[in-house]
């Protein structure tokens, strides 16, 4: 009962120091209604539109921050990855291996499959596959 007592004479008290910082001026009793009747729409109001519209706020920045991280982590594990293949083929020896291959070759086939660029091709799909397996890792 004693806590009922303070909180009411506590909001009473807010209530009358807020009638003097308003820039409405209230006065005389139904001022002092028209103070107590705004003051609940405020609060109605902010239960009922600010606070949901600050929480859907909150979620929407949060996925977007989610959203963020998970593709500035995936950049950096695809980099790391290449960099891990790249590693590799090089450890392999991938592009001398085919340059060899290619030198066994007739010159004649040997320049138009140049000019044709294959060596280049076939060395591009290899690092990607020797990419997509590196990064099943990750």
């Amino acid at each position: 009962m004693k806590r009922y007592i303070l909180v009411c004479s506590g909001l009473i008290i807010f209530m009358l120091y807020m009638s003097t910082a308003s820039a409405t001026q209230y006065s005389g009793f139904d001022g002092w209604l028209d103070l107590i009747s705004d003051f609940i729409t405020d609060f109605w109001s902010f239960f009922d539109t600010d606070f949901p519209e600050m929480v859907i706020r909150f979620y929407a920045w949060a996925i977007e921050w989610i959203t963020l991280l998970k593709l500035k982590l995936e950049l950096q594990s695809i980099q790391f990855a290449w960099l891990v293949a790249k590693q590799i083929l090089e450890n392999f020896q991938i592009g001398s291996k085919i340059a060899s291959a290619a030198s066994a070759l007739p010159l004649d086939m040997q320049s138009a499959l140049m000019d044709m660029r294959i060596f280049d091709g076939f060395n591009l799909i290899i690092n990607a596959y020797v990419t997509r397996y590196v990064m099943r890792f990750i």
